[in-house]
């Protein structure tokens, strides 16, 4: 098979199965009409927290907390006697010294034991997130490390902790697990029942999972016949992707190193093939580790996929001089940021860089790429106009 013929081939497998959602009335999903599809807390650990809850207002009791614990071989080490659910848990104030604390998504106790479900839709690790984590309670904690595909890259954990957690997905645990959940619905609890079943589209949409098993099959029959081909196909995508992501976080970086004083230094920080692809505006003493930034390019971090300009206060030296100086404002404060704006495209859409379908905009559209550049600019250069003789007479 040809080059062209496999990707024409490609297209007509996905429009079969576009018309086939459409013939079954799939394309109303609540949690997108409402666009809650990647807010972690709000939509993914809270809906997942309370199929967990035996005492959640499903009514099936420790059915589905059962059924998970299977699924992640928690059982029979997990006893299921005094089960409490508690999201956003406190476990104790950050400490990167000693590698401790932290706020736990999921937190799941019986008592004695104990389960911390971090969740992670495009977010990435915090600082020793996992071994912080593995540190509460230890003997008799496990900690479980959720993202959307069990993509790796970046994840390290001392080997000493070796059996202590597990990586797991939404494409394979989560999804494997709300099937069996659907499995053992009796059909009077229709509601539960199809508010699971949307969720379960959900996610297949947010991991490229195929609905349709006749379409599923077809593409992997047609994967296998061109192996070689998909294996390029696979290969490229990603680094396609973070190519695009990289020229844009350029283009900006130029651009702002050309308009920004003199006196000031702008530098990238980590670029877009990683977690908090970021620039950094920096005053003329740069050591005091005040800066202006801007995030994500790589639509994973701090601020899970939004794009962000604010101030960042590295070691954590200026926090309550930077408020007094701002007393007659609202801050938006998170972690080392003093101050953040959310920043969306011209449209007054959000920008997400971890969307396939806005990266090829982004790169094909040169209109929009262009207006967009601009428009980031002006935002960041109001912002940066406001306070930028705060930052030189705190850091001076």
């Amino acid at each position: 098979m040809t080059n062209a013929a496999f990707f024409d081939t490609v297209k007509d497998i996905f429009k079969l199965e576009e018309e086939r959602k459409l013939k079954e009335r799939k394309q109303f999903n609540v949690f997108e009409i409402l666009k809650l599809q990647s807010n972690e807390n709000r939509t993914h650990s809270a809906f997942i927290a309370e199929l967990l809850n035996p005492h959640g207002s499903h009514l099936m009791g420790n059915t589905f907390l059962k059924l998970f614990l299977e699924v992640t071989d928690l059982l029979p080490w997990f006893s299921l006697d005094g089960v409490r659910i508690k999201l956003e848990k406190h476990i104790g104030k950050v400490n990167l010294e000693e590698i401790r604390g932290g706020r736990v998504d999921i937190f799941i106790e019986n008592g004695r034991q104990t389960i911390c479900l971090e969740n992670k839709i495009y977010a990435g690790q915090g600082h020793y997130q996992v071994e912080r984590y593995l540190k509460h309670n230890e003997g008799n904690n496990h900690v479980l490390y959720l993202t959307l595909n069990e993509d790796s890259e970046g994840l390290k954990v001392d080997d000493r902790f070796d059996g202590q957690w597990k990586h797991i997905s939404y494409r394979n645990t989560i999804i494997d697990w709300l099937e069996q959940c659907m499995a053992v619905i009796d059909q009077d609890y229709y509601l539960l029942k199809d508010s699971i079943k949307q969720y379960i589209t959900l996610i297949k949409k947010l991991t490229g999972t195929m609905e349709d098993k006749k379409s599923a099959s077809d593409l992997k029959k047609l994967i296998l016949e061109n192996i070689e081909l998909s294996r390029v196909v696979s290969r490229n995508y990603r680094e396609v992707l973070v190519d695009i992501r990289n020229q844009f976080q350029q283009e900006v970086y130029s651009r702002l190193k050309k308009e920004v004083p003199k006196d000031w230094k702008v530098a990238i920080g980590k670029k877009a093939n990683g977690p908090n692809a970021s620039i950094w505006i920096k005053p003329p003493n740069e050591q005091a580790m005040l800066w202006f930034g801007i995030e994500t390019f790589s639509g994973i971090g701090s601020f899970k996929d939004q794009f962000i300009a604010g101030v960042i206060d590295m070691r954590r030296q200026y926090g309550e001089k930077f408020t007094r100086a701002f007393e007659k404002h609202t801050l938006q404060k998170k972690d080392t940021w003093l101050d953040y704006n959310i920043i969306k495209d011209h449209e007054d859409k959000g920008l997400n860089f971890n969307d396939d379908l806005f990266l090829v905009r982004l790169e094909l559209d040169t209109d929009y790429r262009e207006a967009l550049t601009e428009h980031i600019l002006k935002v960041f250069f109001d912002y940066f106009n406001r306070s930028n003789k705060v930052i030189l007479e705190l850091t001076s």
